[in-house]
């Protein structure tokens, strides 16, 4: 089982990236993860401004799918956390060897900007649960139980 020595603890604003690549690292030490994902919640963005629609903040999930951390993939996850606000970034995977049918492990950051508060859990816990309910269906599409 993977474990992260600062799971569950708030980290200083502007930290979260590092956070995430150190995660990595240590996830990928683990053979039995597989299917790795990183999951970016951000809220939509058109000429640097939030899109809004009906009165509520668009956000769009994107999931980049890794299978080691290189110096290409640090690249590109720089880039997509940079691109545009966070409202969560999820570290998704498949532990293969656990059981009859393996276990999904779920890493969560919920990014605070310097000089903002934390975000409330109902703004982000919705599209998590998407996020997490696509990633099934992507990696268990023939088992209705996990969609």
């Amino acid at each position: 089982m993977v474990s992260f020595e600062d799971e569950g603890k708030v980290q200083p604003a502007g930290t979260q990236y590092l956070g995430l690549i150190d995660s990595l690292i240590d996830l990928f030490k683990d053979k039995s993860a597989s299917d790795v994902e990183v999951v970016f919640i951000q809220y939509k963005l058109v000429n640097g401004e939030k899109v809004v629609e009906d009165g509520q903040h668009v956000v769009e999930i994107r999931p980049i799918g890794i299978r080691a951390i290189i110096p290409e993939v640090r690249e590109e996850l720089r880039k997509q956390y940079d691109s545009a606000p966070l409202v969560s970034l999820m570290v998704l995977w498949m532990r293969r060897n656990v059981g009859k049918e393996g276990k999904m492990g779920v890493l969560a950051f919920h990014p605070v900007a310097p000089g903002e508060k934390a975000p409330q859990e109902h703004e982000y816990k919705p599209w998590e649960s998407k996020a997490i309910s696509w990633y099934l269906q992507r990696r268990c599409p023939d088992d209705p139980k996990k969609a």
